[in-house]
């Protein structure tokens, strides 16, 4: 007799079901029973007789998880699940992949800590925002086994219990057999091959199967997934899915098929199925082109440094039969270009397509196919060609040459996708194109694609076409492509935001990423974090389709062409760095490794000067203690503060290199932490106390409470407290003389409200309730003869809140200032024209902008204060800059994090009465901080799931457009910042290096001298092109005189059209050149000329003379 004989038939088994299930509705309606009827026995044998008879799923977690993507050899337990010490480091919950269940029956063997809890989710839906859940528990007075409903899958634990519990045997450190079986509104558990739990009225939805443990190690063995025998599982990959591109006919199938050998959970297209001698079907994957085994820089790193102020080419010769020219690249060479009738653009003699939203830096070479060419034409940038064919092309663009092309739409390329809990991706029409869209749920989604060129090492640009039609977060991210899990330093990303207060148009965007593949095969993810305002079936990331380019001209041989007036002075641009090991990680292969040579990280510096070479940018700030990295933390000799750092290139190679390419480094000192590696040994040694965590413990900032503020791991040191102060001052002085006497000229601090370097939050509480140490409130009675009565904190805050505040207040700003003014002075003895940056994120982000502010309405001046600094203190001093910090997309952030009062972090820095509190006879800046966009939440189980850490990398994430310069021109227009730097985890210009080039021609340009009023005539120009020089200008719309240029401040979100007419008129041989764009507008002819100038939003623009450049005839 054959199993399908002995099977009874489906009709026979839903009768004897039913009949088990009315007799079961009359047993007792008991939570917790001595032992499980008969009945149940009866069902669980009717279960296994129908399940099917070979596993949909298998895994016994007895080698590693190669099937999975791990080569992690397991132990004598298996896999072990535990935020610490498990099996995968951080891996404390396991999903199944690629399988969804509605009905099944599983089966393993687990083993639980003592008093300890065990959960197997099952029908995990992230629609319904529910699941069910077995509960193992070896905790007494709880039930061993026991299922229970839970309605909210943010929430990891908790859960109602439901149906019946019977007795069972779960004794800890010993392994235990379960059963599971789920059928329509049957649930069963066996533990033991005894029925142990029972449910019969639960909700029939498909869904996910995951597993994690309580507080304590969960090992996990022997798993199993079956089906039901008239039931095909569903699963994101389906087993009729099409072999990729590269699939050899005659090969094993790319999946088995339902009757042959269980499939060991393919997860990628390109996995295929091998036979090895001795052992059933395991997977493997195609070798790609090996890693770089040993450090390298990508190309063009050793190239020299070349001059960018190289004029701008004029407009087109007007005589000449088709709209022509040439222009000079950095290097001296000439070309030529010629623009036909018909629009297409030729490029020495090559047809060129300029690529949209690239600012006309991007122009690719029309490839000889013609599907490609039709999907390269659809990303044209129609606009630029119409200012070539108006204005001439003023400079070298950078061609490129396209590798790969990915239609998102469809599943080659490798495509993947996250394979549980409704993480399945979408095809979808939106603003009349398809795209893929990743899950609309609550957690991390994404999807992936590999990407394939000719040039590792070598850089590239990848455009990702994307819809601007609704709030979404984008995020594309470059990963191993060996799929053996996410390394958060590997690759770069970067990310685009849109909606809320950025107008969406239905349109599509060019999202890019420019960055240097380590190998043939590019392996990157299409991700979202769920941050809208409003659940919608369509939210989600969204690709359309996926362009790789080579590049043809490397951004080392395209420097930026700037001009500054340096006469008047030159205002600074910087890019902030965390540290010198940070920078290499994006500069090159494995050059921030101990393997790495100086001559190899050497390479990688000047691969970075190239960088900013080609931003245009003028500077470097460095963090130079990056005492998260004990091996970024510098060494100096004789030092007696600082011990065992290992990165001495800085003085040797980094600052020479950096002064041969004409970039400023400015040293930036973090708050330093109270870390007993650190303190310990130096407050025994000043104290007489043996050295320890003990003796410092006092020198931790506290609240009203009596408790000390942490800033990561370590309490954030007490800037007030006589002694703590003396130290973090040696400290900062000790760094800060070795860089001035190796040629810098300021140094920076970062002073940040959550962080420290002031009087930072603690905890729940605001700065104003931080900062009561006994030390603190004897100096204020000490220095201002003002006695607090009080023995604790909390009575100490509330006598001078009630009797002293504003003394208390005052005294805090200027004892913090003293400690300043003493480092200032101390370097000015090395240095004459030396100064202090001081980087201000104040007020707090985490309590004071969105409860304090925005909630309570309280004044920003007062919560700033709270911090200990007052800016008019230092409005007069030309020895401080303090550079205010402009936050971009930490609103959003907060968003995705599910906080509420997200938007007075974007909204806060936008206040008027903000930026007056900066302005003073002393230079000011601005510092744009990017939110570090950390996507969390990849599951084990995912070909992404992070090898260390808890997530995959800190991605770049920007607004949409021209938002992007929203906090910069409202900056300009109240406080005209000398000083600009942008920093973030990553380099805060990644991915938008096109529109950063426009900026700094136009910042870099503007002289450093405060404006005056415009000395000619300025009107807006109406809808119909006629301009109006009665109507007054807006108050958002700024045009000033500043020294010999005209500035140009567009602080609006719309687009306007003016027209100008200076005073001062160029002779023949001059031109008006917008420097920007580098567009002339007017040629001199000794007379006062009006002429018109596009604005677009939140733009700024500045005018100069120069010398006229006639452009020549093809």
């Amino acid at each position: 007799m054959t199993r399908e004989q002995r099977r009874p038939p489906a009709r026979a088994f839903r009768r004897v079901l039913l009949a088990a299930l009315l007799a079961l509705l009359a047993w007792p309606a008991r939570g917790v029973c001595d032992t499980a009827p008969d009945d149940l026995r009866e069902l669980a044998h009717l279960f296994r007789a129908q399940r099917s008879s070979k596993p949909a799923f298998a895994e016994a977690f007895a080698t590693d998880l190669r099937q999975w993507g791990l080569l992690l050899p397991f132990g004598r337990h298996g896999m072990v699940l535990a935020r610490e010490g498990g099996t995968v480091p951080g891996a404390d919950r396991l999903f199944v992949p690629g399988l969804l269940l509605r009905d099944g029956v599983l089966s393993c063997r687990v083993r639980l800590s003592p008093e300890d809890d065990a959960y197997l989710m099952f029908r995990a839906s992230d629609e319904d925002d529910a699941a069910y859940q077995l509960v193992l528990s070896t905790r007494p007075g709880a039930p061993p086994v026991s299922f229970a409903k839970k309605h909210n899958l943010d929430q990891l634990y908790g859960g109602a219990r439901v149906g019946h519990s019977y007795r069972a045997s779960v004794p800890p450190e010993a392994w235990v057999e379960v059963e599971l079986f789920f059928q329509g509104p049957v649930l069963l558990a066996l533990v033991g091959g005894e029925p142990a739990a029972y449910y019969d009225h639960a909700a029939s939805r498909e869904g996910s199967l995951s597993f994690y443990g309580g507080a304590r190690p969960l090992a996990l063995r022997d798993l199993a997934v079956y089906t039901f025998h008239d039931e095909e599982p569903p699963s994101p990959y389906g087993l009729s899915r099409p072999a990729p591109a590269f699939y050899v006919p005659g090969e094993p199938p790319l999946l088995l098929a339902p009757d042959a050998s269980p499939p060991l959970a393919p997860r990628r297209g390109r996995d295929r199925l091998e036979e090895s001698p001795g052992q059933a079907g395991t997977w493997r994957r195609p070798l790609s082109s090996p890693e770089p085994r040993t450090p390298v820089a990508p190309t063009g790193a050793g190239l020299p440094f070349l001059a960018g102020g190289i004029l701008p080419a004029g407009v087109p010769d007007e005589r000449a039969r088709l709209p022509g020219g040439r222009f000079t690249d950095p290097r001296g060479d000439v070309h030529a270009w010629r623009l036909e009738p018909d629009g297409r653009f030729f490029l020495d003699g090559e047809e060129h397509i300029p690529l949209r939203d690239t600012d006309g830096l991007y122009w690719a070479q029309v490839p000889g196919d013609l599907h490609l060419q039709r999907a390269l034409r659809s990303i044209a940038d129609t606009r630029a060609l119409a200012r070539v064919r108006k204005h001439g092309l003023p400079w070298a663009p950078i061609r490129v040459r396209l590798v790969d092309y990915i239609n998102a739409t469809g599943t080659d390329h490798d495509f993947s996708e996250d394979p549980v809990l409704d993480g399945r991706s979408r095809v979808l029409t939106l603003a009349g194109r398809r795209y893929r869209v990743t899950s609309a749920r609550r957690w991390l989604s994404y999807f992936a694609f590999t990407a394939r060129t000719d040039s590792p090492m070598h850089p590239h640009l990848l455009l990702a076409e994307a819809p601007n039609d609704r709030e979404r977060y984008l995020t594309v991210r470059i990963h191993p492509p060996d799929g053996s899990g996410a390394v958060p330093d590997y690759g770069t990303g970067t990310g685009t935001y849109t909606g809320r207060e950025i107008p969406c148009d239905n349109r599509p965007f060019n999202h890019a990423l420019l960055f240097t593949p380590r190998t043939e095969r590019v392996r990157f993810t299409v991700s979202r974090m769920p941050g809208e305002e409003r659940r919608h079936a369509t939210n989600g990331a969204a690709v359309s389709q996926v362009f790789l380019f080579a590049l043809l001209d490397l951004p080392a041989e395209r420097p930026n062409p700037v001009f500054p007036e340096l006469e008047a002075g030159e205002r600074a641009l910087t890019l902030a760095v965390p540290s010198a090991r940070a920078l290499l990680r994006q500069c090159g292969a494995g050059l921030d490794s101990p393997e790495a040579s100086p001559e190899q990280r050497a390479a990688g510096y000047r691969a970075f000067f190239h960088y900013l070479r080609f931003l245009g940018f003028t500077g470097v700030d460095l963090g130079v203690l990056d005492l998260d990295e004990e091996s970024a933390t510098l060494e100096y000799p004789g030092s007696r503060v600082l011990a065992g750092g290992v990165d001495r290139q800085v003085f040797s190679h980094f600052l020479p290199l950096a002064a041969s390419a004409g970039i400023q480094v400015t040293p930036v000192l973090p708050p330093l932490p109270l870390s007993p590696q650190l303190f310990a040994v130096e407050a025994g040694t000043r104290r007489g106390q043996v050295p320890g965590r003990g003796a410092i413990d006092e020198w931790a900032v506290i609240n009203r409470d009596g408790r000390p503020g942490f800033a990561g791991s370590w309490p954030i040191l007490d800037l007030l407290h006589p002694e703590a102060g003396a130290v973090a001052l040696e400290w900062a002085r000790e760094v800060a003389e070795r860089f001035l006497e190796a040629g810098c000229q300021e140094v920076a601090l970062r002073v940040d409200g959550d962080r420290g370097g002031c009087i930072p939050r603690a905890g729940r509480r605001l700065a104003e309730e931080t900062g009561y140490s006994a030390a603190n409130v004897r100096r204020f009675s000490c220095e201002t003869g003002i006695v607090v009565p009080g023995d604790t904190p909390a009575e100490c805050y509330a006598w001078l809140r009630e009797n002293a505040w504003d003394h208390w207040l005052e005294w805090r700003c200027r004892a913090l200032q003293s400690h300043w003014l003493a480092l200032r002075d101390s370097l000015r003895l090395v240095r004459e024209d030396s100064h202090l940056v001081l980087k201000l994120a104040v007020p707090d982000r985490d309590l004071a902008r969105p409860d304090a502010w925005f909630e309570e309405k309280r004044a920003p001046r007062d919560l700033i204060r709270a911090h200990g600094i007052d800016p008019r203190l230092y409005a007069d001093d030309r020895s401080f800059l303090l550079e205010r910090t402009l936050d971009v997309a930490h609103d959003r952030l907060r968003a995705c994090l599910h906080r509420e009062n997200s938007a007075p972090l974007a909204t806060f820095d936008l206040q008027k009465e903000v930026a007056e509190l900066y302005k003073g006879k002393a230079p000011s800046g601005v510092e744009l901080s990017f939110a570090p966009w950390t996507e969390h939440g990849q599951h084990l189980g995912s070909e992404f799931f992070p090898r260390r850490g808890d997530h995959w990398g800190v991605s770049n994430m920007a607004p949409w457009g021209r938002w992007l310069f929203r906090p910069l021109t409202h900056a300009l227009r109240h406080n005209n910042p000398y000083r600009i730097s942008l920093s973030g985890e990553v380099f805060a210009t990644a991915g938008r290096e096109h529109d950063w080039r426009r900026f700094a021609r136009a910042y870099r340009a503007l002289p450093a001298v405060e404006p005056a009023p415009f000395a000619g005539q300025v009107a807006l120009v109406t809808a119909g092109g006629t301009p109006d020089p009665k109507a007054a200008l807006p108050e958002d719309l700024l045009v000033r005189n500043y020294g010999v240029r005209i500035g140009i401040i567009n602080d609006s979100p719309q687009p306007r059209r003016i027209e100008l007419c200076p005073r001062r008129a160029p002779v023949p041989g001059e031109r008006w050149v917008d420097l920007a764009t580098g567009i002339t507008l007017a040629r001199g002819n000794g007379q006062p000329g009006a002429f018109q100038l596009e604005l677009e939003p939140y733009d700024l623009r500045v005018l100069a003379i120069l010398p006229d450049a006639p452009a020549r005839a093809r």
